[in-house]
């Protein structure tokens, strides 16, 4: 399962109910990166079953010398080797601790419904979910017309310093914005809805 955005919502009491289906998950990919600012070598994949991983992908190591008393990671290491990453992860865990990781997960939850209340009069189709992320489109556009639009808009986005991603959603395509930088205050979320209103038919 891909919780490289949404995982780390289950590390929060406050917030579990957003993801609730992890737990079902044979694997899953976890980037704390993407809200908690931990490096991104720090990213994770967790296995209900590693051995079905070896089982399925082993190749044995044949150019390589077999281990002594486990000194290299072998095929457990993407580099052939156990780089101390962990330690990382670790640090960043605790200098925020769960009072530390609520606050980030409410602020960008609280970005995205404020982001939301200033497009929702806007002619728009709004896509979101429980997370922080927010993607529209105006309404009524043929996908042509969305990729022009979304094209055009981001650009303006762009000069304004405002980064927007354009996926392609139901055959259109749409800005979508990830609310998960805490330096994202109301001025930039109000910019944003400026240019967009601006720009629409």
């Amino acid at each position: 399962m891909d919780g490289a955005i949404g995982a780390v919502f289950a590390l929060s009491e406050a917030h579990r109910q957003r993801v609730p289906d992890l737990g079902l998950a044979d694997s899953l990919t976890v980037n704390p990166q993407k809200l908690l600012g931990i490096p991104k070598s720090s990213s994770l994949l967790l296995l209900r079953d590693p051995g079905l991983l070896a089982r399925c992908f082993a190749t044995g190591l044949p150019y390589m010398e077999p281990s002594w008393a486990d000194a290299h990671g072998g095929e457990c290491g993407l580099q052939g080797t156990r780089p101390a990453e962990v330690l990382k992860l670790w640090l960043g865990l605790r200098q925020l601790g769960r009072s530390g990781i609520d606050a980030v997960l409410e602020g960008a939850i609280t970005r995205r419904q404020r982001l939301q209340h200033l497009l929702e009069p806007l002619p728009l189709s709004l896509q979101g979910g429980p997370l922080h992320l927010l993607a529209f489109c105006p309404e009524g556009l043929d996908a042509s017309g969305a990729d022009r639009w979304s094209t055009s808009t981001r650009q303006r986005l762009l000069e304004q310093q405002l980064m927007l991603s354009r996926p392609l959603y139901a055959g259109r395509h749409h800005l979508k914005a990830v609310l998960g930088n805490p330096h994202t205050g109301e001025a930039e979320l109000e910019r944003l809805r400026s240019v967009v209103e601006a720009s629409l038919p």
